[in-house]
Parts: C-alpha cells; sequence; structure tokens
C-alpha cells in the first residue's frame, strides 16, 4: 500500500530480505532490493533483515519461491500487512539515521508483529503490534502512518538518557514521528474505516486549559506545539506546511 488500504499500491525494494538456498546457502538483498544468487540451487525469500523481523500472529509467515524470474512480494506469498510493515519500518529507520546516526536501536533488528488479534489498536511492548481490521477500523499493518507511530515510540524509549517515558509525551512524540515522514497534520488517515485519522495536530490543545487525562489527547499539546513551530519555521525559510 502506498499510505494506507485506500491508497493505491506501489512497488518497493525490499532492503536486506534475506535469501536462503536450498543447499544451505544464504545471502541479503542490497539496499535498493538488488541481489545475485547462484542458481545452483534454488532459493526463497523472507521479510527479515538485519534491522527488521515481520511475523504474522494469524498464520503462517510469508515468503517469496524465487522462480521463473519472480522476485516480487505479492499477497499471494505474504499478507499485505506484513508486505507494507517490512517497507514502511525500513523507510522510517533511515530517515532515523539522518537524526540520531549513532543511537544503538537503528542496529538493532525491531520485530513487527502484524495481524495481532486486537481491533482498533496498535500498541509497542519492545516490538511493534498491527492489529487487525474489524470493529470499524482498518488493518493497522496496512498504513504507514502506524508503522512509523509505534517504531517511534521505540526511538523514543532508546533516547531516554535517564529516568522513563512520560507516555503522554510518548504517544506525542510518535504522532510527530509519523508527521514527519508525511508532513501531514493528520496522523494514520484511514485509520478507521470512515477515513478518519487517529488523531490531528492541528487541533488546538493548550496546557493546561486542555487536559484531559487521557494520554492520547493529551499528546496533542506536545505534538500540537512542535507541529506549530514546523510551520513557522517552513514559513521563514519558504517551504510550504502542505506540502507532502
Amino acid at each position: 500500500d502506498g499510505r494506507t488500504g485506500d491508497s493505491g499500491f506501489d512497488t518497493s525494494p525490499l532492503p536486506g530480505a534475506m535469501l536462503e538456498g536450498s543447499g544451505g546457502s544464504s545471502g541479503a538483498a542490497a539496499l535498493d532490493g538488488s541481489f545475485s544468487v547462484s542458481d545452483a540451487e534454488s532459493w526463497t525469500a523472507v521479510l527479515e533483515s538485519d534491522y527488521v523481523r515481520v511475523t504474522n500472529e494469524a498464520g503462517d509467515e510469508g515468503f517469496l519461491v524465487l522462480d521463473a524470474g519472480s522476485a516480487t512480494f505479492t499477497d499471494a506469498d505474504a499478507t499485505q500487512a506484513e508486505i507494507d510493515s517490512y517497507v514502511f519500518l525500513h523507510r522510517v529507520r533511515d530517515w532515523g539515521q539522518q537524526f540520531a546516526p549513532g543511537l544503538a536501536f537503528l542496529d538493532d533488528q525491531v520485530r513487527s508483529k502484524v495481524n495481532v488479534s486486537v481491533t482498533c489498536f496498535a500498541f509497542w511492548d519492545g516490538a511493534v503490534n498491527l492489529g487487525i481490521e474489524g470493529e470499524g477500523c482498518n488493518n493497522a499493518g496496512r498504513i504507514a502512518d502506524s508503522n512509523y507511530h509505534e517504531w517511534g515510540h521505540g526511538l523514543h524509549e532508546a533516547s531516554v538518557l535517564s529516568g522513563s517515558v512520560d507516555p503522554t509525551v510518548g504517544e506525542g512524540f510518535s504522532d510527530l514521528v509519523a508527521a514527519m515522514q508525511t508532513l501531514d497534520p493528520q496522523v494514520a488517515p484511514n485509520f478507521y474505516d470512515d477515513g478518519r485519522p487517529t488523531r490531528e495536530l492541528t487541533v488546538l490543545r493548550v496546557y493546561p486549559t486542555d487536559i484531559r487525562n487521557n494520554i492520547y489527547q493529551d499528546g496533542l499539546i506536545y505534538s500540537g506545539a512542535a507541529w506549530d513551530l514546523l510551520g513557522a519555521l517552513q514559513v521563514l525559510q519558504g517551504e510550504s506546511t502542505t506540502e507532502k
């Protein structure tokens, strides 16, 4: 999926995807998805690299048989959520390397669990967890912003020098990680099946007047202020806040 389940499909490289040969050989795709293998063996590819491992919590994990010149994962080889999460998490990791290149978290392998048996929910517990479609919500694994947001929790935790993460700031921070990928104040559009996003960073929230004792809503005080700051800086630098 391009960004959500209703935005059409893209064909994207699968950087670092691990390859296994029938004779016991192994290899990995390059960052651009290219690879070279011996035709003396038959080969399969899986949605795992040094930095991301995607697992399907609702069934068998996807794999691709590299035969007859075919080297493109489709939903015949893996669920769409598996394919999407692999691409989206590598994409946001590339972004993170620009701003925190020395952070050990970026060299660790992040596990993404897709098709988790929850609806209208995604969460971070040391891994990215992305829920299934149902009860008025779409599959979170197929939404780029949901992947970016949950990965953002991991980046936030890894960046703390002392103490612990405040959950409200954590939600605001992770919404900002998603917004920095898209330059869109709507976080996770089409999370709900009527097209609504999870949150909108242009909604006015002011401390302490708008405290609601809800980490997701109170996080908008932090993320909304940062979004406004971004807009002011873009105007100052001559760049539009509406560019995506």
